[in-house]
């Protein structure tokens, strides 16, 4: 900056020069004068802007997803780190600017963070001592411990930044014994894409049974009750959450003769009243999906759906009642209002593709799933109408997780990591390397000016002939 305050200067002498010799009083010479000091103070401000861009530089995201900025999640997780952590990238010095534009994001979300990066070629006695392996892996330290990233996304990031702050790592049980989806199945199916989510994130996941030993159990989780519960099964749970400790139902419709008598008058016992059927939402056909699978874009305002704006699909939903007066019972969210929706109870006129309400059926708005917050036992509860939103069929639809990740937030009292969104593994960020920059800097400062000052010239000297 301080040599181009002397060049500025220089010219304005050179001007005043030029006046004290009469040479500016020629008609010509001011046409030359002024064109050239026109393109002179064209390519300064340029070249000033362009330089304090390159020194206050901000990122700006445009993208409607906003994969080139940190998730709401990642931002709160960084909001709850008390002590120093240190991001440093291993790779060789030339493939250093994508993993850096990653931590830059994580460095400007707060100031703890700090960011440094490893050639492993050239420093190959670091890489060993941290265990990394290969080119392009990022070394998480916090308070003395350390965590190393090896396939590097946000997800993986923020992960393990979690894993590493949070005191215990908590555990969720997943019920069988009862027709339960399986977290090993990997056909749509299965809940393979919700346990790779789970394993990857600070909870631990686990199968039990009713009968085994509860007391590792933070949270329970039935997803896919297709058979009744025993007697003793509901005074497991019951004991369970007499303890201060939180369940999650995920419960369908139930297409089979086998009646689940136990399992509602357990949930009817919490405050939940449950009708089989199969809430019917006559709009979705906009969305281009059955009328089975509703469309939810209007949420609570309860912690777990409080801000939430991104539409879910929930397929094949039970009706779910409550008292709306008990306090300790809120809907996260409903269906339409009839005639829009209503809870079909013939399932079997349904199984045929036929639905059609009559007096036997339940007018919309139906409720599609509750929260419990029980003041007197200290449990809460989480309760789904659908057993099917988070199968891998669904895995592309990312609401769906979002909420059910917020609910075991909200369900373990973790309410202020409750995002909106989460790092998601189809979000890659992209960035640009060196050259591509430089490429850009020379097409739009050097080139395209000069293109310009060359079609002036033009248009000047053929305008002089004239």
């Amino acid at each position: 900056m301080f040599d181009i305050c002397l060049l500025v200067l220089g010219i304005i002498l050179f001007i005043i020069k030029l006046k004290k010799e009469k040479l500016l009083s020629r008609t010509k010479t001011q046409m030359i004068f002024k064109n050239a000091i026109t393109v002179f103070l064209t390519f300064l401000i340029v070249g000033i802007l362009n330089y304090i861009i390159i020194k206050k530089s901000e990122d700006i995201d445009l993208t409607n997803e906003k994969i080139h900025s940190l998730t709401d999640k990642s931002f709160k997780i960084l909001s709850k780190i008390d002590s120093k952590l240190e991001l440093t990238v291993f790779a060789q010095r030339e493939n250093w600017d994508p993993y850096l534009k990653l931590l830059e994001l994580y460095e400007r979300g707060s100031e703890l963070v700090s960011i440094n990066a490893v050639d492993p070629v050239k420093s190959p006695l670091i890489a060993s001592q941290y265990g990394v392996e290969s080119n392009g892996q990022i070394l998480i330290k916090f308070k003395g411990k350390s965590e190393v990233l090896k396939k590097v996304n946000e997800l993986g990031l923020t992960n393990k930044i979690l894993k590493l702050t949070v005191s215990k790592r908590r555990n969720l049980c997943a019920v069988n014994g009862h027709g339960e989806y399986n977290i090993g199945t990997t056909t749509n199916n299965g809940l393979s894409f919700l346990n790779k989510q789970i394993q990857s994130s600070s909870y631990a996941l686990k199968e039990i049974e009713l009968r085994d030993d509860l007391n590792d159990c933070d949270v329970l989780l039935f997803i896919g009750l297709k058979s009744d519960l025993l007697k003793e099964d509901v005074l497991s749970i019951t004991n369970f959450i007499k303890k201060g400790k939180s369940i999650l139902i995920a419960l369908g419709p139930n297409f089979s003769e086998y009646k689940r008598t136990n399992a509602y008058k357990f949930l009817k016992s919490l405050g939940v009243e449950v009708k089989n059927s199969v809430v019917i939402d006559r709009l979705s056909s906009v969305h281009r999906v059955d009328a089975t699978i509703n469309v939810v874009d209007n949420y609570s305002k309860h912690p777990i759906v409080s801000e939430f704006k991104e539409k879910a699909y929930m397929p094949l939903n039970l009706n779910l009642g409550f008292n709306e007066s008990d306090t300790d019972i809120s809907a996260l969210f409903s269906s339409k209002a009839f005639p829009a929706s209503w809870a079909e109870v013939d399932l079997e006129s349904l199984k045929k593709g036929k639905a059609t309400y009559d007096t036997k059926d339940i007018k919309g708005p139906n409720h599609l799933a509750v929260a419990i917050d029980n003041k007197e036992s200290f449990y809460r509860a989480v309760i789904f109408g659908s057993d099917q939103f988070i199968l891998n069929a669904y895995q592309g639809q990312s609401s769906n997780f979002n909420i059910f990740f917020n609910s075991l937030d909200w369900l373990l009292g973790e309410e202020e990591i409750i995002s909106l969104d989460r790092a998601n593994l189809s979000n890659q960020s992209f960035s640009l390397s060196t050259p591509a920059v430089n490429t850009i800097f020379y097409i739009v400062i050097i080139f395209f000016p000069f293109i310009l000052f060359l079609i002036a010239g033009f248009v000047y000297f053929r305008n002089k002939k004239l």
